[in-house]
């Protein structure tokens, strides 16, 4: 960047790395910030917060806190934006301790904390949980001459509402509005989501109402968090009276509103109700997106809709629009539980061609139909080639493989898959003990579940696996049973 003319000085270089970090071009903002050292050219404090702002922002928080230690023993002057920074993106990551220690440092040095500094400190509290410190915190606040904002009252509002404890939500929400500052839409849909998640759906209907008292206008998040809550809570009747006043009141639902209704209509076997809306939804000029399609088809295809499913699949893609892995697990799903091992498979082998790499819970559809079709032995060969294809497997595909080796009478395949499966990091579950056992007992061999039970179990785990052997047993086993654990 230097000419023959005109070497370049600290405003230059400071801009460029302003622009580099912006970009998100940080090896280069960092060769260019060594290059202006080594030329004699002294970073001052905008070019080191500019740096420190790009590292925060990949989470490079140890190369910043290094940036801010060189910056003080350079006795380069230090300013709250930069402490600032820094602070916010500590606490954000859960790094509390050293945010404090940060604080101390900045008040030490003679850097007054303002409202930004504490409002990510108070947040910082509020992500762990700590919301008897974030009080206090936010009280300290006038004592330090530092006025609350909007968005402090926001912070404590929503650091209450996601602990649980929405009514010390709404005292800070009165607090607030006595201390005559304007609620924000954010404090509303902040509330409105508390209450839902305390199932008081009757109190967030009427915040709304109130927002427009206060000159807001609810937005469609508004709305949509009301549609979902009710949704959730299986509130079907009401969140269509709901939906029809958004439109009422001159609100046009969004392809989001949409979704959130017919998923509700869907989970709760309203497919009919689902499919109605999606008619009403292109009437009303709202493009479907991939997150409808895959509802439906979900719908379609728990009530064994399985035809019109897989129409819907097609359909989507002559609108442009790219089946995404939730689409073909939910097929293959499907068809793999009503026994069309051939048409899973087909499917299986085109999602090369579509784009899709599937991951370990298509992989443990195709391995559970093969299973259940008796063709044990082409899904252990799919088990064993997870590894090639970069997938580790789960508590479900050991489940899926170990009950499928069983069933087929391989119980000595199914103890050393079992024995692996611990040795690979993969905790067994109840599901997986009760498959072992009820293998051996399907083998009429109890005398091995049992000591299978006494080498692996205890607790509550052994007393159920008892009572699948209480009545399997002969009466020899039975004196062995009685007097185990």
């Amino acid at each position: 960047m230097e000419t023959s003319t005109c070497p370049p000085g600290i405003i230059q270089y400071s801009c460029i790395i302003d622009s580099l970090c912006k970009r998100k071009r940080f090896v280069e903002a960092l060769k260019l910030f060594t290059e202006m050292k080594r030329k004699g050219v002294s970073p001052n404090v905008v070019t080191y917060t500019c740096l420190i702002h790009g590292l925060c922002s990949i989470h490079s928080w140890d190369e910043a806190l290094e940036l801010l230690s060189e910056m003080h023993a350079r006795n380069v002057s230090l300013n709250v934006h930069t402490f600032s920074i820094l602070l916010d993106a500590l606490c954000k990551e859960g790094r509390i301790t050293e945010a404090e220690s940060l604080l101390s440092l900045m008040i030490q040095i003679g850097v007054t904390p303002n409202t930004v500094t504490y409002n990510s400190l108070i947040r910082g509290y509020c992500l762990l949980g700590k919301m008897d410190v974030a009080r206090k915190l936010f009280d300290s606040m006038v004592d330090q001459r530092c006025t609350h904002s909007v968005i402090s009252y926001n912070i404590l509002i929503k650091g209450y509402s996601e602990n649980k404890k929405i009514d010390e939500a709404l005292s800070v929400f009165h607090e607030m509005c006595n201390e005559e500052i304007v609620p924000s839409l954010v404090t509303y849909n902040t509330l409105i989501i508390g209450l839902c998640q305390a199932g008081r759906f009757e109190e967030a209907l009427l915040l709304p109402y109130e927002m427009k008292s206060h000159g807001l206008t609810p937005d469609i998040s508004t709305y949509n968090t009301l549609l979902d809550a009710l949704c959730n809570n299986t509130k079907l009747d009401e969140a269509l009276k709901f939906f029809d006043s958004m439109i009422d009141q001159g609100y046009t639902p969004s392809v989001m509103s949409y979704n959130i209704l017919m998923k509700g209509y869907s989970e709760n076997e309203k497919i009919d109700e689902a499919l109605n809306l999606f008619s009403k939804m292109s009437k009303n000029g709202v493009n479907p997106n991939v997150v409808t399609y895959n509802t439906l088809i979900s719908g379609l295809s728990h009530a064994g809709r399985l035809e019109e499913a897989r129409m819907l699949s097609s359909e989507m893609k002559s609108r442009g629009l790219k089946p995404d892995i939730v689409t073909f697990n939910t097929i293959l799903n499907t068809l793999c539980k009503n026994g069309k091992l051939d048409e899973a498979r087909s499917l299986f082998n085109t999602m090369d061609d579509d784009g899709v790499v599937p991951d370990i819970v298509t992989c443990n559809c195709v391995i559970d139909g093969m299973c259940k079709s008796g063709e044990t032995d082409d899904a252990y060969g799919m088990f064993l080639s997870l590894s090639s294809r970069g997938l580790q497997p789960n508590v479900r595909t050991y489940n899926i493989m170990i009950d499928g080796l069983c069933k087929a009478s391989e119980l000595d395949k199914a103890n050393t898959l079992f024995l692996e499966m611990k040795a690979n990091g993969c905790s067994a579950d109840e599901i997986t003990y009760k498959i072992m056992v009820q293998g051996f007992i399907r083998a009429k061999q109890t005398t091995r579940a049992i000591e299978f039970i006494n080498g692996s179990l205890n607790g509550n785990v052994w007393a159920d696996m008892k009572k699948l052997l209480n009545g399997c047993c002969p009466p020899m086993d039975q004196k062995i049973l009685s007097s185990s654990n």
